[in-house]
């Protein structure tokens, strides 16, 4: 899975999309920008679907199939537009600041 670095438009290999910490150390291998994945709005475009579907399963038995078949590919086609090509942003937030900080000094006692 490749996705196009927003920075320098080189293409940057993306991890498997249920690998968190993968995602979490996206940089770009050219510019070293730290990615992440960009929120796409896949709802705005279900609902409409999942609307009309329930509308055409209510006409008949027949409709009613290929209402659930249309459906189907629906779900499986929104899916595929999240995993294969996923858009990557420039990262906003820093890393978290760690709670427990070591101050180590240069004299030894």
């Amino acid at each position: 899975m490749m996705a196009t670095c927003p920075t320098c438009d080189h293409e940057v290999q993306t991890p498997f999309f249920f690998n968190l910490t993968g995602w979490s150390q996206l940089t770009c291998t050219q510019c070293k920008a730290r990615l992440e994945i960009k929120p796409r709005t896949v709802g705005v475009w279900f609902l409409p679907i999942l609307l009309s579907l329930f509308w055409l399963s209510r006409l008949g038995h027949i409709y009613a199939v290929v209402a659930e078949l249309l459906l189907a590919f629906a779900t499986v086609t929104l899916v595929l537009l999240l995993i294969v090509r996923p858009q990557v942003r420039l990262r906003k937030r820093s890393l978290p600041k760690p709670t427990i900080q070591l101050k180590i000094d240069s004299a030894s006692n």
